[in-house]
């Protein structure tokens, strides 16, 4: 009997270069290696946990304040789950909010000039 642990960190379901599931075979051999094998698949499913921020895709936005309606769209990707189909519920803050306000609901805001 024989025990398999993972003994540093780095499997990871997270696109775009993680799985969720690892799939190998591993080889058991006996007298010393010389002996006859049989082989054993091994299937790991990794559990998502949410360690990684929402990243902009389409930054900077750029406003001219001389346009008229002037609107940009601000796109985050999570890659912790991206079968959530944005449905992820999320919080927008203004740092430094030195006249700007944000109103509107919490998926589609707007940020107002409050001077």
């Amino acid at each position: 009997e024989t025990t398999i642990g993972i003994s540093l960190p780095g499997l990871s379901r997270d696109l775009s270069f993680g799985y969720s599931t690892y799939n190998f075979s591993i080889r058991a051999t006996d007298e010393g290696g010389l002996g006859v094998s049989s082989y054993a698949p091994i299937s790991i499913r990794v559990i998502d946990i949410n360690n990684n921020a929402p990243i902009p895709t389409n930054s900077p936005w750029i406003l001219n304040e001389n346009e008229i309606n002037p609107s940009t769209t601000v796109i985050f990707t999570d890659y912790d789950d991206p079968t959530q189909s944005n449905t992820i519920p999320f919080r927008v803050e203004i740092l430094n909010s030195s006249g700007f306000t944000l109103s509107g609901p919490t998926i589609i805001g707007i940020v107002v000039i409050a001077e």
